[in-house]
């Protein structure tokens, strides 16, 4: 399944690269924090019985490291184009017996390709001398998950580490896919409220983690090059 969707993202960079070249270009920098809807996690480890719980998450979005969201765009006379990367944690709050600790708290690193739309036809009168965009994504993400497990430990290292080199590094997962509403003002401050949802799939001791991770996200920040 990954291979399938990595082969899907190259192609998509492929027909989306023309385009890009000849469009001017912008920047988007954002701060935010993130309202996490409760999951359904399923743990298998070898010669265990599988462990199912239902957690809420928090994200500390204003504690170090910040949670942010970076995009670069190419401008189209319709449509944008985008690449966005989103850093988020996630800490679960309600844990069963065998589970200690349970946490992706070195990044939860959503990377996305965008499209980006006017809507302004589509609002009330009123409202349609404002810049209104809805934003459309899919990818994945690359998770660096820290957890305890039947009191087994699966590393807690930040920084970037890559998991062929040093297994406790960032692990990609996917699909994940997003849409939003932003409202960039005439000082290019911006502001946006978005819907993000994704299949994590982590490593654990002798085992893996899964879950869908469903969110909401809302962001301001600053808008270079529009």
């Amino acid at each position: 399944m990954k291979d399938q969707f990595r082969l899907s993202m190259f192609c998509l960079f492929l027909l989306l690269t023309p385009a890009m070249l000849n469009a001017s270009r912008y920047l988007d920098l954002s701060l935010g924090q993130t309202l996490n809807l409760e999951s359904q996690v399923e743990v298998s480890q070898q010669h265990y019985e599988d462990i199912n719980f239902t957690t809420g998450f928090t994200s500390k979005g204003f504690q170090s490291p910040m949670y942010y969201s970076i995009r670069i765009g190419w401008i189209e006379p319709s449509c944008d184009y985008e690449f966005e990367i989103i850093h988020n944690k996630l800490y679960a709050s309600q844990l069963p017996e065998d589970i200690q600790h349970f946490e992706i708290s070195h990044g939860l690193n959503s990377i996305f390709a965008n499209r980006v739309c006017l809507i302004s036809d589509m609002l009330p009168k009123k409202l349609r001398h404002k810049i209104f965009q809805l934003r459309m994504g899919l990818g994945g993400a690359l998770a660096n998950p820290y957890t305890i497990i039947r009191n087994q430990r699966w590393y807690e290292n930040g920084g970037i580490t890559v998991p062929i080199l040093n297994e406790s590094g960032y692990h990609f997962t996917a699909p994940f896919a997003q849409i939003g509403i932003q409202h960039v003002m005439s000082n290019r401050i911006l502001i946006e409220t978005k819907w993000v949802a994704g299949r994590v799939d982590i490593p654990v001791t002798k085992g893996k983690a899964v879950f869908w991770h469903r969110s909401f996200h809302f962001l301001l920040g600053l808008s270079i090059g529009r």
